[in-house]
């Protein structure tokens, strides 16, 4: 009789041997549950700290993986370096597409989180280019990114293979909630106040009558139509390297769309830091009608004209400086008003130029930028306040104060080809005169056309008003007719602080340099019916209205307002 081999044997053996009760086999299956019990935990667990959410300002590193298909079509995806390959629902460039135009994938999702589009373009040379754009609207681009003709040898060969772009390294976004959306609605709004002013218009009219960006030509967020509280959400936007230099900002009902920028760590909207400037590297913001050009922009602010229309520039640029932090710029005015020159005093609403494409040939707009300090362009000229730089500053909380707290002039703009000439010879907007024998300084400054004077009541209003004027020369003037020519004004505003817009009446003692000031209490009717010139109002810097300089006296009501008049030789 044959032997049985060794295995089979013992495996008969065993089971003839082993006879196994009821009660041992139910502890055995019980044993055996909880161990798979076990394993199958251990493994959900693996599974799930595998994909916990990516956190914000997590670094990816992948590349742009492409697969050409037979039909011509080609499909995109992301491939981290370590993880499974990412295909985006949407992620097909048809064969027929049209050239030169830039289609973006759906939401790249990496460990639960969109962290940006993909983005084709079929090339006049039948090539294909890919980039990535962050959630943050930056754009990624490999150094090499670009597909050989589908028609080539090579992409006949790689038809229906995976190939790739060079490496790149992404950041995770901080994920936007419910209060960033309240934010950005709140900054749109605010934005559109601005421009009512530039342009005055009403604020309901903004959107159907203008342009307006935030320096972005992209599309930097998973979408642009802000809600309301009561539904916020965000819609992916259109093909953004398609729109125009001016991004679209329209309002749907209770819901604005519009572009913005959104730093991937902290999550601030519209502007990184002073050193890199706005993302994209625009430093300004673009505005324009939309089916006008050359139409009129009103000032902003008050201040003092650091650059004029006798100092035309190759970009057509107007400077105002408020007296106190910042100079707001404006750019491509096809024509400035005869009163904007060097040293002259704007209040807010007055008349500044026209809409144009100065620098920016066919393209009428205004650019609008802020520059800490005072400033006559964008990089030169300027004397930066510590800190600042030339890249400029994020305006629109600067500019809404400026419109929330102040009431705008609403003078009529007209061509004015000359303004009359000072009583007395050279001096200029921002000079200070003084009567031979005398050491008392006058400001003189020209507003809408008018020269006035006033006094500077000690050399510390004196220097801070030199700051204003770095240009400024002191004159002496002997012809004690010529120097009253020029009427002195006491009128004085100040739109810093909890004064703003408040006129005040200085006085001053001549045995000290100190003076006080008085509130006139009084109507804007009223102030007319006194015959009182509005334009004779100086808006003083921060500096005068120290107390150290004037003290705070009682309020004056309509019965002085003709004394004051008088004073000023009316």
């Amino acid at each position: 009789m044959p032997s049985i081999p060794p295995m089979l044997n013992r495996k008969r053996t065993t089971t003839v041997a082993t006879r196994l009760s009821e009660k041992e086999l139910h502890i055995r299956s019980l044993v055996l549950a909880i161990l798979v019990a076990i394993s199958v935990v251990v493994l959900l667990a693996i599974s799930l700290a595998s994909v916990a959410d990516a956190q914000a300002g997590e670094t990816v590193t992948g590349r742009i993986v492409i697969l050409l298909q037979a039909d011509g079509d080609m499909e995109f995806g992301f491939q981290p370096s370590e993880g499974y390959r990412i295909l985006p629902e949407t992620n097909i460039l048809p064969s027929g597409v049209e050239a030169n135009i830039w289609k973006r994938s759906s939401p790249v999702l990496y460990r639960n989180v969109d962290i940006g589009r993909i983005y084709a373009q079929r090339l006049d040379n039948g090539r294909t280019e890919f980039m990535f754009q962050q959630i943050d609207g930056e754009r990624i681009l490999p150094s090499l990114r670009v597909y050989p003709h589908r028609q080539s040898q090579w992409s006949r060969e790689h038809i229906g293979q995976w190939v790739h772009t060079t490496s790149i390294t992404l950041t995770v976004a901080r994920a936007l909630g419910d209060d960033d959306l309240r934010q950005t609605i709140n900054r749109a709004a605010q934005k559109n106040a601005v421009v009512a002013r530039l342009f005055r218009l009403e604020k309901d009219r903004v959107d159907d009558l203008t342009k307006h960006d935030y320096n972005d030509f992209g599309c930097p967020l998973s979408g642009e139509r802000l809600t309301t509280e009561a539904g916020l959400s965000l819609l992916d936007c259109d093909d953004w390297l398609k729109a125009e230099w001016w991004t679209e900002y329209q309002q749907y009902g209770s819901a604005w769309q519009w572009r913005t920028k959104i730093d991937p760590l902290t999550g601030q909207l519209v502007w990184r830091s002073p050193q890199s400037g706005y993302l994209g590297g625009h430093s300004g913001w673009d505005v324009r009608m939309r089916t006008t050009n050359n139409d009129w922009f009103y000032a902003l602010t008050a201040g003092v004209v650091t650059k004029g229309k006798e100092e035309r520039s190759s970009v057509g640029l107007i400077g105002i400086y408020d007296g106190e932090s910042h100079t707001t710029l404006y750019l491509h005015s096809s024509d400035l008003h005869t009163f904007i020159q060097n040293g002259a005093i704007v209040e807010p609403g007055d008349c500044l130029g026209r809409e144009g494409d100065i620098g920016s040939k066919g393209a009428y707009h205004v650019h609008v930028e802020l520059k800490r300090g005072w400033a006559q362009s964008g990089s030169g000229g300027a004397r930066w306040l510590s800190g600042a730089t030339s890249r400029g500053e994020d305006p629109v909380n600067y500019l809404y104060d400026w419109v929330s707290r102040t009431t705008a002039r609403q003078p009529i703009c007209t061509d004015i080809a000359n303004i009359a000439p000072p009583p007395i010879g050279k001096v200029k907007s921002g000079d200070r005169i003084s009567l031979q024998g005398s050491n008392d300084q006058y400001l003189v400054w020209m507003r809408n056309g008018k020269w006035y004077k006033r006094l500077l009541i000690n050399p510390t209003v004196l220097q801070s008003y030199r700051d204003d004027w770095p240009n400024s020369k002191h004159l002496l003037v002997n012809d004690e007719a010529q120097f009253n020519a020029i009427p002195t004004s006491t009128l004085v505003r100040s739109y810093h602080g909890n004064n703003s817009q408040r006129i005040y009446h200085l006085t001053s003692d001549p045995h000290k340099n100190t003076g006080t000031r008085y509130w006139l209490d009084v109507s804007g009717s009223e102030f007319n019916s006194a015959g009182l010139d509005w334009d004779s109002v100086f808006p003083v810097n921060a500096i005068e209205f120290e107390t150290t300089n004037y003290e705070l006296g009682p309020s004056l009501d309509v019965r002085y307002l003709r004394y004051i008049r008088w004073q000023q030789g009316g």
